[in-house]
């Protein structure tokens, strides 16, 4: 259960980075 809430953190860490980066890119 903590790993799987764990790993859903992460992937919204990684989500916002890659919007970010986009926007930057863009």
């Amino acid at each position: 259960m903590a790993d799987g809430l764990l790993f859903n953190t992460i992937e919204k860490l990684i989500g916002k980075l890659g919007s970010m980066a986009v926007e930057t890119w863009n």
